[in-house]
């Protein structure tokens, strides 16, 4: 079934099955990050980091809190991966705390 709409929570419930299902490829996942240009950092909703050299770099979860937009005083997305502090493996997904209940089309 394609679903029309999709709240954050939904994304988070699916973020959080698959990493119970495969914990490795979905921690790969997140944990990676790809250069990008300036013109996708420059998207007013996609997360983008900044490399010390000033290039860009984009991973999955940025694109993911793309679709749910930013926050407009933080400007961070809705959804966090909530990392061990020792061994930097993702735990979990969680709802930010600037996290809304807005839903998006997809």
């Amino acid at each position: 079934m394609i679903k029309e709409t999709i709240t954050i929570q939904d994304a988070v419930d699916v973020l959080n099955g698959a990493l119970s299902l495969d914990h490795d490829a979905i921690n790969a996942l997140i944990k990676a990050r790809v250069e990008c240009n300036e013109a996708l950092s420059n998207h007013p909703s996609i997360q983008i980091g900044v490399n010390d050299d000033g290039s860009y770099r984009v991973g999955l979860l940025g694109i993911i809190n793309g679709l749910f937009g930013a926050d407009d005083i933080t400007q961070y997305g809705a959804i966090g991966a909530k990392m061990d502090d020792t061994t930097g493996q993702t735990i979990k997904f969680i709802l930010m705390d600037n996290a809304s209940k807005t839903q998006t089309s997809l």
